[in-house]
C-alpha cells in the first residue's frame, strides 16, 4: 500500500505520517527530506529551497513517480508525505494499492488558529520560520487545494475546530483504506 499525504506547509502532515508510521510500521519519507537531499547533493537540481511549492513539485514529481512505480512492482508499502504532491497528477495514480488524501485547515480555524499553527511548525521537523506569511494569503493557499482536490476527486480533510480530535480521525480513516491491518496481518 502507497500512502501519499499531501496538503499546505504546516498542516501536521509529517506529524500525522509519523503516527501512522507507529501505527502500520511503514516507511516513511519526507519529501522536504528529499527535497534538500537533492539541494545539498546535487547543487544543479534544477531548483532551490527559495523556489515556489509548484516549481518544486514539478522538478520532484518524476521522482516521486519513481519511487512510487517502484513500490507498486516489488509490492512494497511506503508513505509519502509533502506538499510537493499536486493533486493534478496524484489522481492520475490508480489502483487498490494507492490511498491518497490531502490535509487542511478551514477559514474560521486558520483564522481563531493562526498563532497556534505558526508555534507547532517545528513539532516534528525544524524548519525555517512562517512569520512572513499572512493570515489571508494561508488561507487563500488553503481554499485553493482543497478546490484543486475537489476538481480531481480525492480525499481532502479540513480541519475545523480541535487539531487533535479531527486528526485522530483522519488517523483512523487511512487504517480502515488500508484495510485495518499491519503488513504482519495484526489488527491495528
Amino acid at each position: 500500500m502507497i500512502v501519499l499525504i499531501g496538503g499546505e506547509s504546516r498542516t501536521g502532515k509529517t506529524l500525522l505520517s509519523q503516527r501512522l508510521l507507529e501505527r502500520v510500521h511503514y516507511p516513511c519519507t519526507s519529501l522536504d527530506h528529499l527535497k534538500m537531499g537533492l539541494i545539498r547533493g546535487w547543487p544543479d537540481c534544477g531548483f532551490t529551497a527559495n523556489d515556489a511549492d509548484d516549481v518544486i513539485s514539478q522538478a520532484l514529481w518524476g521522482i516521486l513517480k519513481g519511487m512510487i512505480d517502484t513500490c507498486r512492482e516489488n509490492k512494497q508499502n511506503l508513505i509519502l508525505e509533502g506538499c510537493y504532491l499536486p493533486p493534478e497528477r496524484v489522481c492520475k495514480l490508480s489502483g487498490r494499492d494507492i490511498i491518497a488524501l490531502y490535509l487542511g485547515f478551514s477559514s474560521g480555524y486558520i483564522r481563531t488558529h493562526f498563532d497556534d499553527i505558526r508555534r507547532y511548525e517545528n513539532v516534528v521537523e525544524q524548519r525555517l520560520s512562517s512569520e512572513q506569511q499572512e493570515v489571508e494569503d494561508y488561507i487563500t493557499a488553503h481554499r485553493a487545494l482543497r478546490a484543486r482536490c475537489i476538481a480531481c476527486g480525492l480525499p481532502y480533510f479540513s480541519i475545523q475546530e480541535n487539531y487533535v480530535l479531527e486528526t485522530d480521525t483522519v488517523l483512523q480513516w487511512i487504517t480502515k483504506q488500508i484495510g485495518g491491518h499491519d503488513e504482519t496481518g495484526n489488527l491495528l
